[in-house]
């Protein structure tokens, strides 16, 4: 908390030591963003929300590959007789 019009007025309403304990540390929307377990967890949930979106990709992609394969494997191709 270093801006100049707040500190001074946040002052009168709490005494130093109070002061650096409550603006010592970060917080933003009430998680602690150096919280090392937080930051993991965190980290771990944009990892597996990856995983997922790859595996749908892959999913997809696949069932693609398979409609085009049975649409060729409708095709009724002429028969040739090579050897006559």
């Amino acid at each position: 908390m270093k801006e100049k019009i707040l500190a001074p007025r946040i002052r009168n309403f709490l005494n130093n030591d109070d002061f650096k304990d409550e603006f010592a540390h970060t917080i933003l929307h009430k998680q602690n963003i150096f919280d090392k377990a937080h930051l993991q967890m965190l980290e771990r949930e944009r990892r597996e929300q990856e995983e997922q979106r790859l595996q749908e990709e892959i999913s997809a992609r696949q069932m693609a590959l398979q409609a085009e394969q049975n649409r060729y494997d409708e095709v009724d191709l002429p028969q040739q007789n090579y050897y006559n």
